[in-house]
């Protein structure tokens, strides 16, 4: 497997964990406003995202070429899942 698509499932897998995430963190403080979850939801996808990303570059820093390719891969699933 080649280090991009690697970093690929990891994405996708983070993404499935930010989803579990929000869903706990809705149930247990109740839906006050269907925006409020919504950001909620948003909050924790880019916060994983962030955190992850520089572990993720440090990690995969000299198995990929071009390091806009750590930034930018997978980022659609952690958008959508999360």
């Amino acid at each position: 497997m080649t280090p991009l698509v690697k970093l690929y499932w990891i994405r996708v897998a983070l993404g499935i964990i930010a989803a579990i995430i929000s869903a706990v963190l809705a149930e247990l403080i109740g839906t006050l406003t269907e925006l409020t979850t919504l950001v909620n939801s948003i909050t924790i996808a880019l916060l994983i995202y962030f955190i992850t990303y520089y572990i993720l570059r440090a990690s995969f820093r000299n198995k990929i070429e071009k390091p806009s390719k750590i930034l930018s891969t997978g980022i659609a699933c952690i958008s959508l899942l999360g």
